[in-house]
């Protein structure tokens, strides 16, 4: 059992899946989530553009936009900022031309 906000959770979820969406141009966006080594895990995976090192560091930095980016720079901000009210942790793995991959973990009750 994982004790959380639902409205922080969503948002969250939604701004991970609409940035994999609004990033990939073909391939696939895949979702898993369940019980993992510190608690509960959600990914959220795709196949599109990827990042590189240099703008990787920068994303979770507030109106950071990428290249090509349609965006305003907070969305993924805003996700660091509420995975850590929740006491969770996030990561990022991404690879240009190959795709990005985001976990957040919360820990169990």
């Amino acid at each position: 059992m994982v004790k959380t906000y639902p409205d922080k959770l969503q948002i969250i979820i939604k701004n991970l899946i609409s940035n994999a969406y609004r990033y990939t141009d073909r391939g696939h966006i895949r979702i898993s989530w369940g019980k993992g080594d510190r608690g509960f895990y959600i990914i959220v995976e795709d196949t599109g553009r990827g990042m590189d090192e240099k703008e990787l560091s920068k994303i979770f930095n507030r109106f950071y936009r990428g290249k090509e980016s349609p965006g305003r720079g907070i969305g993924l901000s805003i996700v660091s900022e509420l995975v850590d009210i929740l006491n969770g942790k996030i990561d990022v793995r991404s690879s240009p031309g190959k795709g990005t991959v985001f976990t957040v973990e919360f820990e169990s009750s």
